[in-house]
């Protein structure tokens, strides 16, 4: 198992540089499609108010991914036009034959914009719940470029993309079998991981794991569940609007108030209280 090393100052300044020469918004994206550096961080005005249509969103998204499985099978570059027209590129970073992650750059037009190419675009977009006129204004707002000029930008990134594993920007990083476990543990906290699923997945003994896990987390196996489980409430309780018993089922406790307690014995105070705070 491995995962990545990312020395952020450094991705930064990469992209914050491309953003300057090209002035087209550019981001590091995580083989998993999660956006982690970004320079512009917010998307153009359009498409925003085409994504506040989900099904919009939707097409947005599944253009994203067969964007990635594009590049994933060039093993390159990619150059495209999205479903609604706009021009955007990505390029994969490649470490011993394995992609870690994608170069991506987006959100221009091919050619100032003009009212003949905003009926174009507008023909590729469905647009049940979105607001034509405010999409018209934020359109006119678009960039445009030479299709020379972004072919030049898209060879710069992935130009770049090959430089970022070459400087060890992005690298490789493998886990400890301990750092194995604590990731398995951590994705799949709902389902109550138990010694012997433990055991099984990792071909220990019980009595060997469960003394391995008490030297690292100092506490039982079931008590260090309840603490991260706990962990990531806190985490959705200040960045999402779910309901406390939304977040509680989602994290596998059968009993909201089992979970009231539970937090508020760890936190000091409940979850609603928390979530004022």
């Amino acid at each position: 198992m491995f995962g990545l090393s990312i020395d952020r100052e450094s991705l930064e300044k990469l992209i914050k540089d491309f953003n300057t020469l090209t002035g087209i918004r550019i981001a590091f994206f995580s083989i998993v499609g999660k956006q982690t550096v970004a320079y512009q961080k917010d998307m153009a005005l359009f498409c925003s108010i085409l994504r506040n249509d989900p099904e919009e969103d939707d097409r947005c998204k599944r253009c994203d991914i067969e964007a990635c499985l594009r590049a994933k099978e060039k093993r390159g570059l990619y150059l495209y036009q999205c479903h609604a027209g706009l021009t955007e590129a990505i390029s994969p970073i490649i470490i011993n034959s394995e992609i870690l992650g994608y170069m991506m750059f987006g959100q221009v037009l091919n050619s100032p914009p003009t009212e003949e190419l905003w009926r174009t675009v507008l023909s590729k977009c469905r647009v049940y719940k979105t607001d034509l006129v405010a999409l018209k204004k934020a359109f006119f707002l678009l960039s445009g470029m030479e299709e020379e000029k972004l072919q030049a930008a898209a060879n710069i990134m992935e130009m770049s993309s090959r430089y970022i594993y070459m400087s060890r920007i992005v690298n490789v990083k493998h886990f400890s079998i301990i750092e194995k476990i604590i990731n398995y543990i951590d994705e799949d906290l709902e389902k109550g991981i138990t010694i012997s699923q433990l055991s099984a997945e990792f071909s220990m003994s019980k009595s060997y794991l469960s003394r391995l896990l008490k030297i690292e987390f100092k506490i039982p196996l079931s008590e260090y569940i309840l603490k991260a489980r706990v962990e990531k409430a806190k985490v959705l309780l200040m960045d999402s609007d779910l309901s406390a018993k939304t977040i509680c089922l989602s994290l596998g406790f059968t009993d909201p108030n089992y979970f009231s307690r539970a937090f508020k014995k760890l936190v000091g105070v409940s979850p609603m209280e928390y979530r004022k705070r």
